[in-house]
């Protein structure tokens, strides 16, 4: 799919060598998981940075081999960038700041985004080899502002400005080098809102107004989406590569489903074949139309997958000796063969990859 991926990919590595002074470089240990229904698959340990106790991964490049998220250390909370050749790698803050996240990787993985403090409070920013962590800045009288994804050349970001300190609640923004920072007609709805995720291209943003689902587009705006199956969609989390599938949550009776919509039509909920207290959906893969995300009953939370035509899966979790237990799925690669997110085990809350083929 990107022919100059290799290329990239070393010259990526480079820098952050040079970038990061002291990575924290160790192999993913890999077990078969607890509670999978799943032959074959493996969950792998992506560890914590330097001083840190607990990890957790959000997103993941497009052939699954560079994962980000956020992982304590001795020096606090860090956005962190993984790859089996140098282990887990700190991206560091913003100027004046004490910690950051990262949320969302570009399909190369040459561009992550998240959200950083800084001498001039949150900031959204985004991270690439050749400038490190750049702040995305302000909006009007909102100071404090987080990217939650990026589309996949790097160019559009997509997150929510406002927060603590500010009036009027959170704003969905679109940004990019040219416009910086843009709202996206959610403030005119009057209620709380986030984008979470955006298409391929850029042009189609999800996410949420209060607690309803909505899909935009230049030409239609704000698109609030309607029930399916008779429940309420509450959070849209991810789109396709083309916008034309939304996966998030959907609610009624305060209890949480998995959905599925498609403006082809054959929108779902996507219910496991056994008794559960809520689910998420959370990624769809660009290639394959698999959809991660949680379950959770009696027993805990656990990660699943669903291929397309497929039933829900469970991805399982690391062992654990006791205590409370769960994990869940963040993302997912394009060809739906190695999951992101995170898992209770022995050693405490860890980022994870599963890998669903020996070709990871």
């Amino acid at each position: 799919m990107f022919n100059n991926f290799q290329t990239l990919i070393a010259s990526t590595l480079v820098s952050l060598v040079q970038l990061l002074s002291s990575p924290d470089v160790s192999a993913a240990t890999c077990e078969a998981p607890v509670k999978s229904n799943i032959e074959g698959v493996v969950v792998c340990d992506l560890g914590v940075l330097k001083g840190g106790e607990s990890s957790f991964a959000k997103a993941v490049s497009d052939d699954g081999h560079i994962v980000v998220g956020v992982s304590g250390s001795s020096e606090g909370e860090r956005a962190f960038l993984w790859t089996e050749e140098l282990g887990m790698l700190s991206l560091g803050v913003l100027p004046g700041g004490s910690k950051s996240r990262a949320s969302g990787i570009s399909a190369d993985g040459s561009t992550v985004v998240g959200g950083s403090d800084s001498a001039a409070g949150w900031h959204a920013f985004l991270w690439r080899k050749d400038t490190g962590m750049v702040s995305l800045g302000e909006a009007e009288r909102y100071t404090q502002t987080h990217a939650q994804a990026v589309s996949a050349d790097g160019s559009v970001v997509v997150g929510s400005v406002g927060g603590t300190g500010d009036s009027g609640g959170k704003r969905a923004f679109r940004w990019t080098a040219d416009s910086g920072i843009t709202f996206i007609g959610t403030e005119d709805l009057h209620r709380d809102s986030a984008a979470l995720g955006v298409s391929d291209d850029g042009k189609i943003i999800v996410g949420r107004v209060g607690v309803q689902a909505f899909r935009w587009t230049k030409e239609d705006g704000v698109v609030l989406l309607a029930p399916v199956q008779g429940e309420k969609l509450m959070y849209a989390h991810d789109a396709s590569w083309d916008g034309s599938i939304v996966v998030g949550d959907a609610s009624s009776h305060k209890r949480s489903k998995a959905f599925f919509w498609s403006t082809g039509g054959g929108s779902q909920l996507l219910l496991p074949p056994f008794k559960v207290k809520k689910a998420g959906a959370r990624a769809i893969s660009r290639l394959s139309e698999a959809v991660v995300g949680y379950v959770k009953g009696a027993g805990g939370g656990v990660a699943f997958i669903k291929e397309k035509g497929g039933p829900v899966e469970l991805l399982g979790r690391l062992k654990d000796s006791g205590g409370y237990i769960s994990s869940s799925a963040s993302d997912v690669s394009a060809d739906g063969s190695v999951v992101a997110g995170s898992s209770t085990g022995d050693l405490g809350h860890r980022a994870v990859i599963w890998k669903l083929s020996d070709q990871n």
